[in-house]
């Protein structure tokens, strides 16, 4: 790169920073970005900062990359500019990178109110089919059924504890709790298994485990397990009557949406044994069994773990995932429904976002792909 084309630059890039680009301006800053296409484009996360100081950080970060010398020229990496163009999201937690050539930018549509994200949302059926709103229900004691005590805690997470002395046998009554779209509960069961339960799932579960041959659950959606070790009782999870997940202590993660191509079962710790009709394997730690065409398991080594329980952390994470992918994702959590129209251009993406933020502020991001955004009222409109 030429002095003058640095010096060119650096000007655009302090204009954006500073939003006074013109819309002849804009078109040759998203010329220039063109040329690196197959750079990664990263943005990390990090910390809420003030916007005066992450504008300040990534205005150095520029200057720091336009360093002028006579004697060598230095390259200015794609991730600096994507970053400047970030500046209207400065306290979201974002990062992006993309693998295909970027077309001119079209402004998001804004809606009259941004869509906010999901939070701790829930409902729980008790065995006698009273139905309790968990986002309603005081903290404290909820129920009490078969010697067992239900109580919400003011983190949002629902806790089953022996109430009784007598370990006698449950009669055989079963809790379930559902999560809308844009929620997600936390339970610990009796048996002292903790349950992380993700956005649009259902867990059904026994009252009390004691005096039972196994601890069998049924899943709908996804869900964390933190199973409490218990060798002669072994833990199942019987999931959309599809396959069954067997454990005696374990950490996994089972994601089992129907909207979704295949059945994923993840292994973070321990062993699980993975089993249908037709096939049964035991995974290994940073394994993942994919069940497809609801018969036959492929088995895949070496899985981004921390992608696959992101969502339990507060982050989404996806990796070389379509956009029709993380569509599925941004509508469970942001109960959106997702409307395609024109031809949507297939590119693959790898990054992620912060569950706190708004979509809005999200769809900003997505856009710098160059696939366009509408909202009208909850539905969400993608357009190439």
């Amino acid at each position: 790169m030429q002095e003058k084309e640095k010096i060119r630059l650096q000007e655009l890039a302090h204009k954006y920073l500073n939003g006074t680009l013109t819309s002849a301006e804009q078109f040759e800053f998203d010329h220039w970005f063109e040329q690196s296409v197959d750079e990664p484009l990263t943005i990390p996360f990090h910390k809420k900062v003030t916007e005066k100081t992450h504008k300040a950080e990534i205005f150095a970060s520029i200057q720091k990359e336009l360093k002028f010398t006579e004697r060598k020229t230095y390259r200015i990496w794609p991730r600096v500019l994507v970053a400047a163009s970030l500046l209207l999201c400065t306290t979201v937690a974002l990062y992006f990178y993309f693998h295909t050539s970027p077309l001119p930018v079209l402004a998001l549509s804004k809606s009259a109110k941004p869509i906010q994200p999901g939070g701790n949302k829930a409902y729980l059926t008790l065995a006698n089919g009273r139905r309790l709103a968990l986002t309603d229900a005081s903290n404290g004691a909820l129920a009490k059924e078969s010697g067992v005590q239900i109580s919400k805690t003011a983190d949002g997470q629902l806790i089953y504890t022996i109430a009784d002395d007598q370990q006698k046998e449950s009669p055989g009554g079963y809790n379930t709790v559902e999560t809308p779209r844009g929620g997600q509960y936390q339970i610990r069961l009796p048996d002292g298994t903790q349950v992380w339960l993700n956005s649009a799932s259902t867990l059904k579960y026994p009252v009390c485990f004691t005096a039972k041959a196994t601890r069998e659950v049924k899943l709908q959606g996804e869900a964390y397990f933190e199973v409490a070790k218990n060798k002669n009782v072994p833990f199942i999870v019987e999931v959309q009557d599809k396959q069954k997940v067997k454990v005696l202590g374990t950490h996994f993660n089972i994601k089992a949406y129907i909207d979704e191509p295949a059945l994923e079962t993840t292994l973070l710790e321990g062993s699980v044994e993975v089993s249908n009709t037709f096939q049964k394997n035991t995974l290994k730690p940073g394994q993942q069994a994919s069940l497809q065409d609801n018969k036959h398991f492929i088995i895949s080594d070496n899985i981004d773990l921390k992608s696959v329980v992101a969502w339990k952390n507060g982050q989404i994470l996806f990796a070389d995932q379509d956009i029709k992918s993380i569509m599925r994702q941004i509508s469970r959590w942001y109960d959106v429904d997702v409307e395609y129209r024109g031809n949507i251009p297939e590119r693959s993406f790898n990054g992620g976002f912060s569950k706190s933020s708004n979509l809005e502020e999200i769809l900003k991001i997505l856009e710098l792909s160059h696939i366009h955004f509408k909202t009208e009222g909850r539905k969400l409109i993608v357009t190439p």
